[in-house]
C-alpha cells in the first residue's frame, strides 16, 4: 500500500491557516542530550517560521540553549500556564511508544540514571510511578498528550508520516 503525504511544509500550512495567534506546543523528546531529539523542533520551526511561534515542550524543564537546542517546557509547565488551546504538533516515531519511566531515564545522567535502570529492572510498574512523579504524566507511555485532560484542543500530531487529528486517524 502506497501512501501519499503532502510535504510537512505544505501540510503544516494547511493545517495551521495562517493564523499568526496560534499557540503551538513541539512535543517530542527535545529535552533529550541527543542531536536528532534536539534538530527536529528546529527543522519544524523553519517549516512554520511565518506562521506562528512555537514552544518546545517535553517531559522535563530544562535549557539546551547553550548546546544547540532550545528551552524545553515540561508538559505540566506548558499545559498550566496556557492561555489557549495550543496546536500540538508531535514529533519523533519513537516517541509515542515510549514507556515513560525509560523516556524519563534518559533525562537524567549519573547515578540518577543508574537508579532508575535498576529500578526499571527491579520492578518496572515502581520506575513508571516514579518517573509519573517527576514529570506529571500518569500512565504507561511519555510525550503522548490526552487531549482530555492535557489539552482541550490537541489537533495534530505528526509521526512517521502519519497523521493524528482528535478523534481520527489520518
Amino acid at each position: 500500500m502506497q501512501h501519499h503525504l503532502p510535504p510537512y511544509s505544505e501540510f503544516l500550512s494547511s493545517v495551521l491557516g495562517g493564523d499568526s495567534n496560534l499557540s503551538i506546543y513541539l512535543v517530542g523528546a527535545c529535552e533529550r542530550h541527543n542531536f536528532g531529539d534536539m534538530l527536529m523542533p528546529h527543522v519544524i520551526q523553519q517549516l512554520i517560521q511565518k506562521q506562528a511561534a512555537s514552544s518546545c515542550v517535553g517531559l522535563i524543564d530544562v535549557d539546551l540553549r547553550d548546546d544547540g537546542g532550545h528551552r524545553v517546557l515540561s508538559c505540566e509547565t506548558a499545559f498550566r500556564t496556557q492561555k489557549s488551546a495550543p496546536t500540538v504538533i508531535h514529533f519523533g516515531g519513537a516517541t509515542l511508544g515510549c514507556d515513560l519511566a525509560y523516556g524519563y531515564s534518559m533525562t537524567t545522567t549519573g547515578a540518577e540514571r543508574e537508579e532508575m535502570v535498576r529500578m526499571m529492572q527491579d520492578d518496572p510498574m515502581a520506575a513508571r510511578e516514579f518517573a509519573g512523579e517527576q514529570t506529571g504524566f500518569k500512565g504507561h507511555t511519555a510525550y503522548v498528550i490526552d487531549a482530555k485532560t492535557r489539552c482541550k484542543n490537541a489537533e495534530i500530531c505528526v509521526s512517521r508520516g502519519w497523521t493524528f487529528r482528535a478523534g481520527n486517524t489520518r
